[in-house]
């Protein structure tokens, strides 16, 4: 970390870049998080058409997000690039940081993109899940069920598929669907037994 701190001070231009990177992630190492947002901060603002711009955005987004600083998230995320081999986590990142932002087209939109690219990692049902509540505290309340929907019959064994079943089934009822409701409460009964909720569902129908 010595050695990085006297070389960014000493040298310029691609070198700089370079030791800039290396010092934020020791720094990172070390649990000395601002100064490592600081250093990836300083890197992507003096060296910005740097190779390793955006691995410092990529990392600088993780701590980041990590302390809950989702509006700051959102803006060095423009600088990770669409081609970052750690795209999951940055549709990720940003779907969590544009929900809790209130800004739900946008987060709606990352997490749409996870679940497309990535279906299979253990966040897509999750992602699937966070749309449909979104679409649903929006009153779009047909397309909240479709999702609820896709996550119970893409990801049947996953722990959230039996609350997605019965998250559309309120939804249908809402929208005064009874007979879609009942279809979602009898896939409920039939595919999650163990479903904590189960029996209040039944009550409901």
């Amino acid at each position: 970390l010595e050695t990085a701190a006297t070389q960014v001070s000493t040298v310029t231009g691609a070198p700089q870049a370079e030791w800039l990177y290396l010092k934020a992630n020791a720094e990172r190492q070390l649990k000395k998080d601002d100064a490592a947002i600081e250093d990836y901060a300083v890197l992507l603002q003096q060296h910005p058409g740097s190779p390793l711009a955006g691995s410092a955005a990529y990392e600088q987004a993780c701590l980041l997000f990590a302390r809950g600083r989702h509006a700051d998230v959102v803006a060095v995320a423009a600088a990770i690039g669409p081609t970052n081999a750690a795209g999951v986590d940055v549709y990720w990142m940003l779907g969590e940081s544009h929900a809790t932002l209130k800004q739900s087209e946008p987060a709606l939109a990352n997490y749409r993109k996870l679940v497309e690219q990535y279906p299979q990692h253990e966040r897509a049902p999750i992602a699937l899940f966070r749309s449909g509540k979104l679409l649903q505290d929006a009153g779009r309340l047909e397309e909240a069920s479709g999702l609820y929907r896709r996550l119970a019959k893409e990801y049947p064994q996953h722990a959230l598929a039996g609350d997605a079943l019965a998250a559309s089934a309120e939804c249908q009822v809402r929208r005064g669907q009874k007979a879609e409701a009942v279809a979602d409460w009898q896939a409920l009964g039939q595919g999650h037994t163990n479903y904590a909720g189960l029996d209040q569902s039944l009550f409901a129908k």
